[in-house]
């Protein structure tokens, strides 16, 4: 023995989005009968839209275990790639009943697998989260943004979620061990 010992047990995970969806739904009505609404990513604004989901990072994840944080320039390099590719409504961006943005989810369809419309065409689920303060005052909302990108992905012909790298304690796991 050396004396080494996880500190972080994470995985990926594939969920079959309809029963993501099923799982979540009664979060998402609740959620829209509040008054939060999400929008996709606007590609025609991207500076902007990249600096947003930069605020929204730094804030949802200063306090997550092996968070670093970056400048507005590095996560451009990060993200601005991947945007190019993604299909927009699978970047969803969610506001409060005043419009303030508050969270945000990150879809990316898998390129490498099966194509949209054949079993197990797939989507990334790269990255979600929430306000603290909003997750305090609205639990759910998470899931409401999980109920939402899933069922996007489902009409663009992908059955299939991958949730990149959750962390074993996330209630996003409990979604996919649902499943």
């Amino acid at each position: 023995e050396l004396g080494f010992e996880p500190v972080l047990r994470s995985s990926s995970y594939r969920v079959m989005c309809r029963r993501a969806v099923e799982a979540n739904v009664e979060h998402l009505r609740r959620a829209l009968a509040a008054g939060y609404r999400d929008r996709p990513f606007d590609p025609g604004a991207g500076d902007a839209e990249l600096a947003l989901l930069h605020r929204l990072s730094t804030a949802i994840f200063e306090d997550a275990w092996g968070y670093s944080p970056m400048s507005l320039a590095e996560f451009e390099a990060l993200y601005r790639p991947l945007v190019a590719v993604a299909d927009p409504e699978l970047v969803r961006i969610i506001e409060n009943p005043g419009g303030v943005p508050v969270g945000y989810a990150f879809g990316i369809a898998d390129r490498l697998g099966p194509p949209p419309g054949t079993p197990g065409a797939a989507f990334v689920l790269k990255t979600i989260g929430v306000l603290r303060a909003t997750r305090r005052a609205f639990p759910g909302l998470s899931s409401a943004l999980v109920a939402r990108l899933h069922g996007l992905a489902l009409e663009r012909g992908l059955d299939t979620g991958i949730h990149a790298r959750s962390e074993e304690h996330t209630s996003e796991l409990q979604v996919t061990v649902r499943n």
